[in-house]
């Protein structure tokens, strides 16, 4: 791993891994760093796409409109993590973007960066995997609000929150309860009891640290619709 710290942010992410120390130097070499305050809005739905980010600190929500006007929340990005990756290939951004805690930000832009994929094929190679990724996330997601009861997408984003938390002990929301209900497809009100039957149900815990799942199997089970 690199010892240059920007260098070793772009190493972690899956979108760059496993390029060589020259690509990633090449890749850092055309993107600029800049601030955003919170509201600021980063990119807006089917407008072209003149760059793709990198968020360094802060968070930054990604969400859809749908053609009846509701909004469903696709992604909450905070550091490290990348966004608007895939539409450098399609051209247009199928999302909007806006910051929801002041960031700082790497701006690629798209018209340097198609010069790098075309002259540095790992770097093509690896935009090709990062699109099968989201294809596959996305299958996920119509799955999830198509076949699954409320209940079972919270259940599920519980567990997937518990997992990512890494210690098993209590969690911390990344986004508002509003912000969490809309990207499971659901109202807050919704949401709320369906938290309030998991915690009559000793199911979990919360507490001003965050959750706590008191048992797993439990929510596993709601999460599979048993």
């Amino acid at each position: 791993m690199s010892e240059d710290p920007s260098l070793r942010g772009l190493e972690r992410t899956q979108m760059f891994s496993n390029l060589a120390s020259e690509d990633l130097r090449a890749i850092l070499a055309i993107s600029r760093e800049t601030g955003a305050s919170r509201q600021t809005l980063l990119f807006t739905q089917d407008s072209p796409c003149s760059a793709f980010y990198q968020v360094l600190s802060g968070r930054v929500q990604v969400m859809q409109i749908n053609p009846d006007g509701r909004e469903q929340i696709l992604k909450t990005a905070g550091p490290g993590d990348i966004i608007a990756d895939a539409a450098v290939l399609t051209g247009f951004y199928p999302a909007s973007a806006q910051v929801t805690r002041d960031a700082r930000l790497l701006v690629f832009p798209s018209g340097p960066f198609w010069n790098l994929i075309e002259h540095r094929p790992q770097i093509a190679a690896n935009m090709l995997r990062i699109m099968a990724h989201h294809l596959l996330n996305l299958t996920r997601l119509v799955q999830s609000l198509s076949l699954q009861e409320v209940p079972a997408r919270i259940a599920k984003s519980l567990l997937d929150m518990h997992a990512r938390s890494g210690d098993g002990r209590a969690f911390k929301l990344t986004l508002t309860k509003k912000d969490w209900a809309h990207s499971l497809g659901t109202t807050p009100e919704s949401l709320s009891r369906s938290l309030s039957r998991f915690k009559q149900e000793k199911l979990l815990a919360e507490s001003p640290d965050g959750f706590r799942i008191i048992d797993q199997d439990g929510l596993q089970s709601i999460a599979a619709g048993i």
